[in-house]
């Protein structure tokens, strides 16, 4: 992360239940209903990772899986086929906080994948929220959504949607989606200034 925004990017997550909100926007194919991954860029690393788009048995219907049974390697997907895709066409804005959403399940293994979100200004990187990664709810085994908190920085005018793998593990990936309805920032703890107690 870069230091100059350093204190504006806030990455935190929520495991939920919940279902999606009314309002929910999906990232472009987010539901991988449009065949083979389509929009979707594949990042597979050394290539121990494979990326597969069944088009039954999601939730519902297509979804997408990263399969890192194979380990040692890594893998992701990059939305908007590695082209950042406007705050604009997602009705956000720059300096808000946001909830993301992506449902997951686990097929193999006991490693549920993650989440980022990474930030441009016009095609120019200005930040990320880094890997955020989920405590388990349940087992795993069906699908659940999970719900990561994202505050935007001001010079933000663009994003990347990055689901990450589930190390050594066969994951389930569907409905990948922001609510444009802001919320709270959650709190930031100030850092100390030097010698400001005077001591």
């Amino acid at each position: 992360m870069k230091p100059s925004i350093k204190n504006t990017l806030l990455g935190t997550m929520l495991g939920s239940t919940l279902s999606l909100s009314a309002d929910s926007t999906f990232l472009p194919n987010g539901d991988f209903e449009t065949p083979d991954g389509a929009t979707w860029a594949e990042a597979p690393g050394d290539g121990s990772c494979l990326n597969e788009y069944p088009s039954t048995g999601g939730n519902p219907n297509g979804y997408g899986v990263i399969d890192n049974t194979g380990g040692g390697g890594w893998g992701i997907w990059v939305s908007n086929d590695d082209i950042p895709v406007t705050l604009d066409s997602l009705g956000l804005t720059a300096g808000e906080t946001y909830v993301f959403t992506q449902d997951m399940t686990i097929f193999s293994g006991s490693n549920i994948g993650g989440f980022k979100v990474d930030f441009f200004t016009g095609p120019d990187g200005v930040g990320s929220t880094g890997d955020i990664r989920p405590e388990h709810i349940g087992d795993g085994t069906t699908w659940e959504t999970y719900s990561f908190t994202v505050t935007i920085p001001a010079a933000a005018d663009g994003i990347k949607a990055v689901p990450l793998l589930g190390p050594d593990s066969w994951v389930g990936y569907d409905n990948i989606c922001v609510d444009p309805t802001p919320v709270d920032k959650p709190p930031v703890d100030p850092e100390p200034i030097p010698n400001g107690d005077f001591e």
